[in-house]
């Protein structure tokens, strides 16, 4: 980890978009929950994670986060592997982007170059205006600050040995160390009941709760420091479909009150539809196509793309028998041209 990196999991939340026609996929014309349009009004007073250069109006007006030709690299000399190519994003404030692909397209990459987690090998990222790879020491700690973070696994993110209380304050701890704990205390309380928690599971380990009560934790502790930015990274995918409805229910009423805006990472198009403004395909680490969700996923231009919509289950026996017939159809189609 980067020198003056935050911590997975300390500090920020989502949002909500325009459905999708295709099998599997909402239908156009349902409607959308309040506040999934982009241009929220953000919180008032002063923001975490604010640029400490340019005007108010410039700042304000900024990408919440950009990445400019990314290309990341791993490993050494000739062995490397390149898990990013050029790849360029932009999330506005109170919007939220979609990022989806199959597993090993560089996804969860881009959002720990946009976390600060992974330099980039070439490119720039910028968060709230600034210059991501030139900010140091408070400065670069102060913007991270602006960030939330919900990871897939909760018990993987949330530390055993500490109280519910104790993982939601942690971030306070860190970045408002002029707080004190009865104004620790009383935010926590306060976050938790924004995710629809109730105070006294402060005094609770993560293991006495549910998956979808621990994702829950996970995200008031996003929450806490009031950030301008989450970057969720398949924050349901662990979790039952009736606990996932429940979380995203929650992440979509808070950004509609909160107005921040959000990193959706996911693989599962179904819920990328329901949340997101725009999307992004991300293939082997380079950009495929992007656009509005409604026109990328209901008219993609790649066969990739279709073919990633065509994957959404459905819950209709005859239509996924049809689908997996002109699935194996192609598939032969395929083996034929190459022996001919």
């Amino acid at each position: 980890m980067e020198p003056g990196a935050v911590r997975p999991g300390v500090a920020g939340p989502g949002a909500v978009g325009p459905g999708v026609a295709k099998p599997g996929l909402a239908k156009p014309g349902v409607a959308k929950p309040a506040g999934a349009e982009p241009g929220i009004a953000k919180p008032g007073g002063v923001e975490p994670g604010v640029a400490q250069s340019g005007s108010a109006r410039d700042i304000e007006d900024a990408p919440v986060v950009e990445l400019r030709d990314v290309s990341v690299r791993f490993g050494r000399a000739r062995r490397t592997v390149r898990a990013l190519q050029d790849v360029s994003l932009t999330v506005a404030p109170g919007e939220t982007v979609g990022l989806v692909g199959e597993s090993g397209s560089g996804k969860s990459t881009a959002a720990r170059v946009a976390l600060g987690l992974v330099a980039p090998a070439s490119g720039a990222v910028s968060l709230f205006g600034a210059d991501l790879g030139r900010v140091r020491g408070r400065r670069r700690r102060a913007l991270l600050s602006g960030v939330g973070v919900v990871l897939q696994d909760p018990v993987a993110s949330l530390d055993a040995r500490m109280s519910v209380g104790e993982c939601v304050a942690e971030p306070l701890r860190v970045h408002r160390r002029g707080m004190s704990a009865a104004e620790r205390r009383a935010r926590v309380a306060e976050v938790l009941e924004l995710v629809r928690l109730p105070a006294e599971l402060a005094g609770r380990g993560p293991r006495e709760l549910s998956g979808g009560q621990r994702q829950r934790v996970s995200l008031a502790r996003a929450l806490v420091l009031r950030p301008r930015l989450l970057v969720a990274d398949e924050p349901t995918s662990a979790l039952d479909v009736s606990v996932q409805r429940t979380v995203l229910d929650v992440i979509a009423e808070l950004q509609r009150d909160l107005g921040f805006a959000c990193l959706f990472v996911s693989h599962d198009l179904a819920v990328v539809q329901q949340f997101a403004q725009r999307v992004v395909v991300l293939r082997d680490g380079r950009v495929e196509e992007h656009g509005p969700t409604m026109t990328t996923l209901l008219r993609p231009r790649t066969e990739y793309t279709r073919r990633l919509v065509a994957a959404v289950p459905v819950p209709d026996p005859v239509v996924q028998r049809r689908r997996r017939g002109e699935r194996r159809a192609s598939l032969t189609a395929g083996g034929t041209e190459a022996t001919a």
